[in-house]
């Protein structure tokens, strides 16, 4: 029980004030009587009562008492707190671990700030007696202690001596985890909902919420940025575009610009321009002919090298590479006894369409059945080419390093494992019907192609039907380590297979199938999901602190530090094939200013609130209920 008032107790005086009255007060009365007779009765009738008044006169008194108590109990206001409040400490911090906690002032990062504030965090817990919690908001969320108390302290101070330890530098090249960190922190604020939260972090909200906002950034920082570099091919030159920025200063920075491996030779452009960077906006720098920084056109290129020389105080931003100025060579052959546009014209729409990774390099030899036969037919490859096709006249042998396509076959190579009888041949249009699931029918419906004649193949070991005509397998595939072949069993000038959208996109798929592009950019983010294949049966990836083989594909990874990655493989052709991609911290990283409008909060679990209790009302019914007894009491003085 509590006292609003308590200076109202001074209403006990009142007790002396009584006793004083009890003190003074005669205990005799003078009466006057009629006669003996009368004075003798009331001796005797007055013997008797002594002993109830007495007692009586006790009550009273106490009645009296106990009201005076009352009145001061009332002034004073008594009441019952509703709820006795837990007075232990306990904090939650959540540590920034992104790249833009590596920006450095003075040796120090921001990243080695915030440890060093939570240190002073844990000596806080120790001496009130609180627990600590410490979250790290790295690329995941994770718990560096969890709900540690004094006992603890040394092992607190430990593992956060080890977050900013060289060999396990915990602060990371990516994007901090937030949302999860959040997530970690209500799991505390469940048990214990009047936990303070505190974010180091050296990022602004406007409005953080509950959640306190420790801001470890230095007002000296400054950042000057390259956020990306592009090359846009225009009219089948290259358009170098460099998007830098400078944040909490207004610059004009020297641009630099290394174009190695020019127009596939060893020549290198070396070029450089000023940026005007103000009011921490995006500039975008273009390298062309036409803007006078490149002096002749740039129609392929190894790599790309652009940096900033600026000492500014985040330096991870300052290079930038850029791949993919050389696409990757695809060697066709296609040879025919019986030519047609057919082929030539599927190969040449693919070569425009993917052009964006594949340099299609298409040779067409066209023969015919008697120079073949007088032993003066053309001359064929059977090595060098990424994919051959031979229509209507079969080599004895099959080539080895590359896909062969078999269409319209005439006899069976040596080594095919398959078996040729006939060929079939309908009056009507016979329509194909689709045989099993394979990446090549993607978007292919075997029941739009008709056929009149077709091949009758019994025995296909290892090979995978794909489209069939009246049960027989009319179009087979087999991709094995050594062995890529697929057979075309009709003929495309009694079908209409060439004059359907199913020809183009089978022929898509294949490539798409037998020819994966390894990757799909040149440049990633840092924990970007990146998405490898290959034409090999092994990848190798190498890196900054990584060297791994992956022997299934598609396989999907993600990369941890910035920085150049190299792809190797050997396909069945046994040429090498080498191809590089570039890892970049986040752009958002790169603003050392940002300023975001709200901070996710976490969800804070209700309290009961039990409202205090109010005695008074209590203490003014039991003085009615006293003074009624002392009243009562009087009353019966004269029974």
């Amino acid at each position: 029980m509590s006292w609003l008032t308590p200076l109202g107790f001074l209403g006990l005086i009142g007790l002396i004030i009584l006793i004083i009255i009890y003190i003074i007060k005669p205990n005799y009365q003078q009466k006057f009587i009629s006669s003996t007779f009368v004075w003798k009765l009331s001796l005797k009738y007055k013997k008797k009562k002594v002993p109830i008044s007495q007692l009586r006169n006790i009550l009273v008194f106490l009645c009296q008492v106990l009201a005076i108590t009352a009145c001061a109990c009332i002034l004073a206001q008594p009441f019952i707190a509703g709820e006795d409040r837990d007075e232990y400490n306990e904090k939650v911090a959540i540590i920034d671990a992104s790249a833009s906690m590596r920006t450095e002032i003075d040796g120090v990062t921001r990243f080695e700030r915030a440890v060093s504030e939570v240190r002073k965090l844990v000596d806080e817990a120790v001496q009130n007696d609180g627990a600590l919690t410490v979250i790290l908001a790295g690329t995941e969320a994770s718990y560096v202690v969890q709900r540690a108390g004094a006992e603890y302290r040394g092992e607190m101070l430990d593992r956060l001596d080890a977050l900013v330890a060289a060999e396990s530098f915990a602060c990371t090249y990516g994007s901090p985890d937030v949302e999860g960190a959040i997530g970690l922190a209500e799991e505390i604020l469940l048990d214990n909902p009047e936990t303070e939260i505190l974010f180091y972090t050296g990022a602004s909200y406007i409005n953080p919420g509950k959640v306190k906002v420790v801001d470890v950034s230095d007002v000296g920082e400054w950042n000057a940025a390259i956020l990306d570099v592009r090359a846009v091919d225009v009219e089948n030159y290259y358009r170098f575009e460099v998007d830098v920025a400078c944040y909490n200063r207004d610059a004009s920075i020297e641009l630099y610009l290394d174009i190695n491996g020019v127009n596939i030779a060893l020549e290198q452009y070396e070029l450089s321009t000023n940026a005007e960077c103000v009011n921490n906006e995006k500039t975008t720098v273009v390298f062309d002919v036409e803007s006078g920084l490149i002096e002749n056109g740039v129609y392929s290129y190894d790599y790309v090298h652009a940096y900033i020389n600026e000492a500014d105080n985040f330096a991870d931003d300052n290079s930038f590479y850029l791949y993919g100025g050389v696409k990757q060579p695809l060697k066709v052959q296609y040879y025919s006894a019986v030519p047609n546009n057919f082929y030539s014209g599927v190969l040449m729409g693919l070569r425009e369409a993917l052009r964006g990774y594949w340099d299609f390099d298409i040779d067409e030899i066209q023969d015919n059945f008697e120079m073949i036969e007088m032993g003066q037919g053309k001359e064929y490859a059977m090595e060098g080419y990424d994919i051959y096709i031979f229509e209507h006249f079969m080599p004895a042998t099959l080539p080895t390093d590359g896909l062969v396509i078999l269409a319209t076959p005439n006899m069976v190579p040596a080594g095919a494992d398959f078996t040729l009888s006939n060929w079939y041949a309908s009056h009507e249009q016979m329509a194909l019907a689709n045989e099993e699931a394979s990446p090549l029918m993607q978007n292919v419906n075997a029941e739009n192609i008709t056929v009149t004649r077709w091949a009758n193949i019994p025995v296909y070991d290892g090979y995978t039907p794909l489209m069939s005509c009246n049960g027989d397998p009319v179009v087979l595939a087999k991709n094995e380590e050594n062995e890529k072949i697929v057979i075309m069993g009709l003929n495309l000038n009694y079908s209409n297979f060439a004059l359907t959208t199913e020809f183009p996109v089978f022929f898509y798929n294949l490539i798409n199938h037998y020819f994966p592009e390894t990757i799909g950019s040149y440049v990633y983010e840092v924990n970007d999901t990146v998405d490898l294949n290959a034409r090999a049966p092994l990848l190798s990836v190498s890196g900054p602190n990584l060297n791994q083989s992956i022997e299934s594909f598609p396989q999907s990874m993600t990369f941890t530090l910035p920085g150049t990655y190299t792809l190797l493989q050997v396909p069945i052709s046994g040429s090498d094939i080498v191809e590089n991609f570039y890892v970049r911290i986040p752009v958002a990283e790169s603003n050392s200013e940002a300023v975001f409008d709200e901070l996710q909060n976490p969800y804070y679990p209700p309290q009961e609130e039990v409202p205090d209790l109010d005695l008074v009302f209590y203490f003014a019914l039991a003085l009615v209920c006293l003074l009624f007894m002392e009243w009562w009491l009087q009353s019966r003085e004269q029974f």
